[in-house]
């Protein structure tokens, strides 16, 4: 009906749709999700895979290239630098204010990065 239908038009639409498979008809009509427009685990795997990988490049860039005592320190703000870019394209992505993605972001990565260094260092002295 919200597309115009009738009442009793859209009753016998709604019960054909729904006779052979109910849950496509619904998720269709709802949401836009058809069987063209489910996602591929294999693609989705390699771009995972290829967003990772380049994700990892500036991090092991900076323990690479910087040597010495400063080396933790200067990867852990590259790689706090590179969280708050990614929470930034992600806000401009789903058009929302950037502070929020940001320090969300780059928050629990520097979370992230102080345990595993404070475990790193109490394990490994």
């Amino acid at each position: 009906m919200s597309r115009g239908l009738s009442p009793g038009l859209a009753k016998q639409v709604a019960i054909e749709l729904t006779a052979h498979d109910a849950l496509a008809a619904h998720a269709e009509a709802e949401y836009g999700i058809t069987s063209a427009s489910q996602t591929s685990p294999l693609r989705d795997a390699l771009a995972v895979g290829a967003a990772f990988a380049a994700g990892a490049v500036l991090p092991w860039l900076a323990a690479v290239l910087i040597a010495g005592p400063s080396r933790p320190l200067v990867t852990f703000v590259i790689v706090l630098l590179a969280l708050a870019l990614t929470g930034w394209i992600s806000a401009r992505m789903s058009d929302v204010h950037p502070a929020r993605p940001i320090i969300r972001t780059a928050g629990i990565g520097a979370v992230s990065m102080l345990i595993t260094y404070i475990a790193g260092r109490v394990l490994h002295p």
